[in-house]
This record gives C-alpha cells, structure tokens and sequence, in this order.
C-alpha cells in the first residue's frame, strides 16, 4: 500500500539539500537548467497569490515544466501549462484519479499533446502539490490549483535555486507509470516515517513557541507531542478549522489538557503548516491526521530560514482574528 511520501523526507534533506539532480525521465528530453540563471530570494507565498506566482513561473519556463497536483482545475493555469507547450517547453504532469476538476483538466491537457499519468494511491489520494520550472524552481505547500482554491486560507513556499525536487517528482512519474523501483512499504521508499519524525523531531526540539494552523488535527501523536511540550513551558498556539468533521474533539482534548486553541474564521483554513522558535517550520500538502500520515500520498517540505519571519507573521494576522474559545 502506498502510504505518505519519505521522498520528500518533509522534503528537509532533498529539498534544501542543494544537491544536483537529473530531471525525470518522462519521454520528452530534458534540457540542463540556464546557466545564466536570476538569482531570486524564497518567498512566503500566501494563498491568494499562488495562482498568479504559478501563472508567471510557467510563462518564463524555458525547458521543462513538471506538475504533480491534486487538484488541478483554475483554468488559467490549464490554458498556462498548454501555452508552455505550444512554445517548445516539456511539460509532464501527474494528477489524482479521484479528483473531477483534475479528472476533466487531465483530459484536456492530453488533448493538448502533454504528458499526463495518474497516481492510484491504495485506499488514498495523491495529495502532492508541486510544481518545477527548469528542474530547479520549485513552488510546494498546502494549495491546490482548484477554481477555488486563492480564497483559502493557505500558503506556498516558492524556492528559487533547488534541483532536488527532481528526483520526487521522477520517482512519483515512474510509480504512476507502473514502473517504480521503490518498495512501497520499506521505510526507505514510500512510507510516512519521514514525515511524522520530522513533525515529532521539530515539537520536541522547541524550547520557547510553537505555532500550529491546521484544517486537521486528529493524529494522536501529533496532539501528545503539543501537549508535551506545553507541559514542559512552551507556548503553544493552535489555530484550527472548526468546519472539518474532527475539529471539536480536537479542540476538546487539546484545551483540557492546558493547549491554547482558536477558531480560524474568515475564509476556509486550508493550511497544514508548523512553526517553531522562529527559527524552523514545515508546511506542505500532509494533514495532521491519520490519512495525511499513514495513507495519502503527500510531500511537505522545511521551511527556509529566511521566510520564517514571513511566516510567523502570516501566523500572528490569522491568531490575532481567530476566535477564542
């Protein structure tokens, strides 16, 4: 059974690893990334931009364009990938089987001449939301490319100079190919080891704050490890969605146990983002819940040093208007 994906090891040692990858292998040749590449910083990218920092990623795409999307519905950015295409640029793209907007855009893509395969997760869903320009622009988090999708509360994070990506993306193209070499239940291949010791790794090493916002939070050792670390002095905030079905144990359990939680109001909280210290953070595609540990195919990545301040900004707006309870 395909479960969470270790590839992205929460992305913490592929993606900010900086190490040189080759681009997936999809039938189209690949192009080695421009030698006279602009430096560009990261940067925090909430929701409601990721549609147009995507739009505009694409349009400067000179080789390759590699998309793996859950939800994959805002026409503009379907009409931008089919552009991509028109001028030259290899474009491939992985999408879930079970998702209709993804389902109807999928087709349309196909009919356009671009490579499209479909990722069967056992029991689950192909939840990764990531996007490679040139095999070393990576944008990746929480926001699908829904018709609906900018009026979530939600972030990216866009990492300019990071080829690493590649090699996820490669793995997750021959799997839904059919041709995977991984074992999908080795702690080495496709499991969610990766993921939840990354989250627990980071709860436990916080000596002063750790700020949560989540459209779930129903995983039990996610919800210890915060209440640990609430015992042993350190701040923790809780922002979570009270419209998803686990919210209110969730909140119950956490606030009887001394954890500070609010309602997020405004609109729909979408995040899945885990700030600590100030100093280090992860935000990606997984759920704090069992089908986003155990079940889903998912990709999280660490947030750069340089945006946490970004983030924990991002963090304090929505606290400040969340309701107490």
């Amino acid at each position: 059974m395909m479960r969470t994906l270790v590839a992205g090891l929460s992305a913490a040692a592929l993606l900010l690893s900086g190490c040189g990858v080759a681009e997936a292998s999809t039938g189209s040749a690949a192009h080695p990334a421009s030698s006279t590449m602009v430096a560009v910083a990261a940067q925090w990218v909430p929701a409601g931009d990721v549609a147009t920092t995507a739009a505009h990623l694409l349009s400067k795409a000179k080789h390759s364009v590699r998309l793996e999307m859950y939800e994959l519905g805002n026409p503009t950015l379907v009409h931008a990938l089919i552009a991509a295409r028109r001028r030259g640029v290899s474009v491939s793209v992985i999408l879930d089987p079970t998702e209709s907007q993804s389902q109807q855009s999928g087709r349309i893509l196909a009919q356009s001449g671009i490579s499209v395969r479909w990722m069967h997760v056992a029991h689950g869903i192909d939840h990764v939301k990531l996007l490679i320009i040139d095999g070393h622009e990576v944008l990746t988090g929480g926001v699908n490319w829904g018709r609906y999708s900018r009026w979530t509360t939600d972030a990216d994070v866009l990492l300019p100079n990071d080829s690493a990506a590649a090699q996820v993306f490669q793995a997750d193209w021959l799997t839904a190919g059919g041709r995977s070499t991984a074992d999908p239940e080795s702690p080495g291949g496709w499991t969610g080891i990766a993921i939840q010791s990354s989250l627990d790794r980071m709860i436990a090493s916080a000596h002063h704050s750790i700020f949560v916002a989540a459209n779930y939070l129903s995983d039990w050792t996610i919800q210890d490890a915060l209440v640990a670390a609430h015992q042993r002095g350190v701040t923790v905030d809780v922002l979570l969605n009270k419209n998803t079905t686990e919210a209110l144990s969730s909140e119950r359990w956490l606030v009887s146990h001394g954890v500070t939680v609010r309602w997020a109001t405004g609109p729909y909280l979408h995040a899945k983002v885990l700030l600590v210290d100030g100093r280090e953070g992860m935000i990606g595609s997984a759920n704090f819940s069992y089908h986003g540990m155990d079940i889903n195919h998912e990709f999280d990545v660490t947030i750069p040093t340089s945006l946490m301040a970004d983030a924990d900004h991002w963090f304090a707006v929505l606290w400040a208007t969340g309701r107490r309870l």
